[in-house]
């Protein structure tokens, strides 16, 4: 079992939810990959020296991680994640794909290897920057099971591009506890006040980890996957259009303490099949997380990487894809930073958690509580 300090459990959770509160914009829906992002850029963090390091260790919510700790504790996120690949379909996959005559420092390329598992592929950028977007997009597509198509748009790349760090993550899992199709119905989901679409809710009965905060009136319940390891959480306001507040008011150390207080309950719920696609450049929500240098040319110092003057992020493209239904979830995202009891009891009451109108949910890794993806739906 991968043990991974408090301080990057909650430095993780928290660039989760600072990065939700920079991507999401008015009711729309909003489903990303925290722990892609955190990996590519963890790697042009290895590079990073003095205050594009400060920056980037901030922004990712390492600040409380000892610089000498910083990576090897990183490790042990992605060493938890690949754990789990032996029980679920799973796949994290990080690669270098640095320009053919570019000059990577020795440190650089064994420390990625050692901490991120990030083997090196060397493109032609200067000859055919064209064809290497190409090869690129297709890897990414290859190991996201196909979900994930042109990660990098075409005239991303170009003759001065030096290094492309990809990060790309895969789930499929089945529901622990399946859906039945037959009680899937049409129902109402209430997207704001005077608007309703019609959707199909899934139902299920059954045990379910419950908790639930009353002052902030919402509920969490826990759909765990077959095999072991990761599961849903479904963060659920109380108020039908209370997901903006709600979304004020909690942070990392409230999430943490709510899945720690999990309980096994009896729980009517009922969830809408859902499929959300979504595609970024996440350099502008990053600079708002304090995370400037890197992106600057006569600002960034990524000395580690290379020797080479003028090397700074030009482009960091995200795509995430997933699809709930009865028999459980497909996701798939990619990220790639271009660098230019002992007594009798009566029986409780069932819990009803009915998921009809907007909210927050992460696919978390145990136990190193990573969120592997995040987002909510507004709408469907």
């Amino acid at each position: 079992m991968t043990t991974m300090a408090k301080p990057l459990r909650e430095g993780n959770l928290k660039f989760c939810l600072d990065l939700y509160n920079e991507l999401k914009t008015g009711e729309e829906n909003l489903f990303f990959s925290p722990y892609s992002i955190s990996a590519v850029m963890s790697m042009v963090l290895l590079g990073s020296r003095k205050n594009t390091a400060k920056q980037l260790k901030k922004g990712l919510g390492f600040s409380d991680v000892r610089d000498s700790n910083l990576h090897k504790e990183v490790a042990k996120i992605l060493a938890g994640v690949k754990t789990a690949e032996r029980f679920v379909n799973l796949k994290v996959v990080n690669k270098l794909f640095p320009e053919a005559t570019f000059s990577l420092e020795t440190k650089f390329t064994k420390k990625c290897k050692k901490f991120y598992d990030a083997t090196i592929d060397s493109q032609d950028f200067m000859g055919n920057a064209e064809n290497a977007r190409q090869y690129i997009n297709s890897w990414v597509q290859e190991n996201t099971m196909g979900k994930i198509k042109n990660i990098l748009p075409q005239g991303s790349l170009n003759s001065h591009t030096r290094l492309v760090l990809a990060n790309a993550v895969c789930f499929q899992g089945k529901w622990k506890g399946q859906f039945k199709v037959e009680e899937t119905t049409r129902a109402n989901f209430f997207v704001k006040p005077g608007k309703t679409v019609s959707v199909d809710m899934m139902f299920r009965s059954g045990y379910y980890e419950y908790t639930e905060d009353m002052d902030l009136k919402a509920q969490l319940v826990e759909l765990p996957y077959r095999g072991r390891g990761v599961s849903m959480v479904i963060v659920l306001p109380e108020d039908k259009f209370g997901l903006a507040e709600l979304e004020k008011k909690i942070n990392a150390g409230w999430i943490l303490k709510m899945i720690n207080q999990f309980s096994s309950e009896e729980v009517k719920l009922k969830v809408p099949k859902m499929k959300l696609e979504q595609e970024f450049d996440l350099v502008d929500a990053l600079k708002k997380l304090g995370i400037n240098d890197v992106f600057d040319n006569g600002s960034a110092n990524l000395k580690g990487i290379s020797p080479q003057k003028g090397l700074y992020v030009s482009k960091v493209a995200h795509k995430a894809f997933i699809e709930v239904d009865e028999e459980g979830t497909e996701a798939a995202a990619a990220t790639a930073a271009a660098l230019m009891g002992s007594c009798w009891l009566p029986p409780k009451k069932k819990k009803r958690v009915t998921c009809d109108h907007p909210f927050m949910f992460f696919l978390m890794r145990e136990p190193t509580q990573t969120a592997l993806f995040c987002g909510r739906l507004s709408s469907v």
